[in-house]
C-alpha cells in the first residue's frame, strides 16, 4: 500500500474518534454513566490524540530529516504518538478516579518512556 493511503486511512480514524468523542462529551453525564460509556470516552480520546500526533510527528519528521526515506518515519511516529497519548489517557484515568498525585503521574510517563527506550534498542 502507499504511504498516501496509509495517512488516508490515519486521517479518517481520527476524524470518526473526534466525533465519537465529542458525541460522548456532550451527551453523557459522567457522575451518572457506567463504566462501559467511560471507557469508550478514554478510547476515543486515547485514538484520536494519537491520530493527531502521529500525523503532526509525521510531517515534521519529513520537513526536519530532507525527505529522505519518509516510510521508515511513519511507524515510528505513530508508536511514539501512541505512547505519548497512552501516558495522557492514563493521567486522566488517574485523575478521575481520584488517585493522581504527582509521583503516580511521574511512573505513568517514565514507564511510557522505558516502553520507548525498549522499542528503540530492540533489533528486528
Amino acid at each position: 500500500m502507499k504511504i498516501k493511503l496509509y495517512l488516508f486511512t490515519i486521517f479518517i480514524i481520527t476524524l470518526i474518534a473526534l466525533g465519537t468523542w465529542f458525541l460522548i462529551l456532550f451527551n453523557i453525564n459522567p457522575y451518572q454513566t457506567d463504566i462501559i460509556s467511560r471507557a469508550s470516552f478514554f478510547v476515543s480520546l486515547l485514538i484520536w490524540i494519537t491520530g493527531i500526533l502521529s500525523l503532526i510527528l509525521f510531517y515534521l519528521r519529513i520537513k526536519l530529516s530532507n525527505k529522505e526515506i519518509i516510510f521508515a518515519f511513519l511507524p515510528l511516529s505513530v508508536r511514539q504518538s501512541f505512547l505519548f497519548s497512552l501516558s495522557l489517557v492514563l493521567i486522566l484515568i488517574l485523575s478521575s478516579l481520584n488517585v493522581l498525585t504527582w509521583w503516580s503521574a511521574v511512573l505513568a510517563v517514565a514507564s511510557i518512556l522505558i516502553l520507548d527506550l525498549f522499542f528503540k534498542t530492540r533489533k528486528a
